[in-house]
């Protein structure tokens, strides 16, 4: 799991994982839930500590959906900019010194090793076509956004947790319950046996899309 999985498209990707209950092997031990709750209850223990961590989370949040607006203008300006695909010696980008005052952009030519701000004309018929969507400016900023919002969501998870601890006062119990279920409900892989599934804790969490019972034929009735 160390090296996580590929995607369909030759990506690297490491889910979150938890395990319900309690393994012997220290790599089973780390992502356990029970040491899950407790690293994060002892980690924003202290007051001013949650208090300031929750400050840190929201200033974070706050300049994520700054970035996400300002990149998110840039990628529907490049989309928009061309009515038609173009050639393969034209590339779209942006204007970044006047941008945020214009939204303009303009055209690249490499053959000719020029720049216009009018959109070029359309490619001859037969000649190899290039949509503003598949060009290196446009991708490159696609994939900040994706980098941002897996950060954004990220930190409000972790906000969410620290609201759990901050909102549950001297109600230990609930407050580890609900951690229970708040991690349960926004990882990606839940693991557990078949006889710990039954646990109170997997019944407070929300539905799981998909279930894999491995080696299901060996199972007791029991379990």
């Amino acid at each position: 799991m160390e090296d996580g999985f590929v995607d369909g498209s030759g990506k690297r990707y490491n889910p979150s994982i938890i395990r319900v209950g309690v393994g012997k092997s220290d790599a089973v031990r780390d992502v356990a839930l029970e040491k899950q709750v407790n690293d994060i209850l002892q980690e924003l223990s202290d007051l001013a500590r949650l208090e300031t961590t929750i400050a840190l989370y929201k200033m974070e949040l706050q300049r994520i959906q700054t970035n996400l607006t300002r990149l998110r203008r840039r990628v529907h300006a490049l989309a928009k900019a061309s009515p038609w695909p173009l050639s393969k010696d034209w590339e779209i980008r942006i204007d970044e010194p006047t941008f945020e005052e214009t939204g303009r952009v303009f055209f690249v030519n490499h053959k000719d090793k020029m720049t216009t701000f009018e959109v070029p004309p359309p490619p001859e018929p037969g000649e190899k076509q290039y949509v503003a969507t598949s060009m290196p400016e446009y991708r490159s900023y696609m994939q900040q956004i994706v980098k941002l919002v897996e950060n954004f969501n990220s930190i409000t998870t972790k906000l969410e947790r620290c609201s759990i601890i901050q909102n549950g006062g001297t109600d230990t119990i609930g407050i580890r319950q609900n951690l229970e279920t708040h991690i349960l409900d926004t990882v990606h892989i839940v693991c557990t046996t078949l006889g710990t599934a039954g646990n109170r804790v997997m019944d407070s969490a929300s539905k799981f899309e998909v279930v894999v019972v491995d080696e299901a034929a060996q199972s007791t009735e029991p379990a």
